[in-house]
């Protein structure tokens, strides 16, 4: 019975945790659109619609949030998600700067900054900026794994342990942390460490329900990595082939992991188109 400008977007938040994004659809609408309130819950709702792949609905939500609160920074950082994942990276990084100019001490802008630099293969910078957010928000997850990511391109294991570890204590069933720990293990000589973390890595995919899964394109970039792990390559083409449908242009890594599990699978053809 509270004011819904209170209670919606802490709920959709809450379900943005734990990955319930449809039930953010049906639960989190506001009954009055006009409201400078709503553009939290326009937010959240397309950040539902980002994570479920739905791409024109998740721009639509974002920009109306942008019309509605024109000084905050979230809608534009949202926005710029939707414009990455459409592969227009420039007008992602212009729409990143103009969200800095309303908020420049906001953690999210310089993760956002941090993703751009990775992506333009530029990784000491990304290192810079992931540890920014993180001294600002020692718990953002995202960082810390993308930064977990980089130190094992790096070959820094014990760092990338510490990072997925870190994540691991907070959020003890994370599927992606579990694998970058296993990941950071083996490489470490901590055999038994590693097939720990791999197990519950393999275990949390294993529980997701297949028509989630089908959606979203997290899990099926992380269910391909274990299948790959688990030699299952004809998993591996399934997830991975699912996933270059949804999101085709952020994708180096899935592509070659994908050529590989074809090649194995007997499909020269489909690695070469790969």
């Amino acid at each position: 019975g509270a004011d819904e400008a209170l209670v919606l977007v802490p709920l959709g938040n809450a379900l943005l945790l734990q990955r319930k994004h449809e039930e953010i659809l049906k639960l989190v609408r506001s009954r009055d659109p006009a409201s400078r309130a709503d553009a939290g819950v326009l937010s959240v709702r397309a950040q539902a619609h980002l994570e479920l792949g739905q791409l024109d609905a998740a721009e639509r939500d974002f920009r109306d949030a942008v019309w509605v609160a024109p000084t905050k920074a979230e809608p534009l950082l949202g926005l710029a998600d939707v414009l990455l994942l459409r592969g227009d990276r420039a007008q992602a990084e212009l729409t990143i700067d103009d969200a800095a100019r309303l908020e420049p001490d906001n953690e999210e802008v310089w993760f956002r900054k941090g993703q751009l630099r990775v992506l333009a293969g530029e990784p000491q910078q990304a290192l810079a900026l992931f540890g920014r957010t993180l001294s600002r928000a020692p718990a953002h997850m995202r960082a810390r794994m993308a930064r977990a990511k980089l130190h094992i391109g790096r070959g820094d294991y014990e760092a990338a342990r510490t990072d997925a570890d870190k994540v691991l204590s907070l959020v003890p069933n994370d599927a992606y942390a579990a694998l970058i720990s296993a990941q950071a293990n083996a490489r470490l000589g901590a055999g038994a460490n590693a097939t720990a973390a791999f197990n519950l890595a393999a275990q949390r995919i294993a529980e997701i329900d297949p028509e989630f899964l089908w959606r979203n394109p997290a899990g099926l970039a992380l269910a391909g990595k274990i299948s790959f792990v688990q030699r299952d390559f004809e998993k591996v083409n399934l997830y991975l082939t699912r996933y270059l449908g949804l999101q085709p242009n952020l994708a180096p890594t899935v592509r070659r992991l994908l050529g590989r599990a074809r090649l194995e699978i007997g499909d020269a053809k489909g690695a070469v188109d790969v």
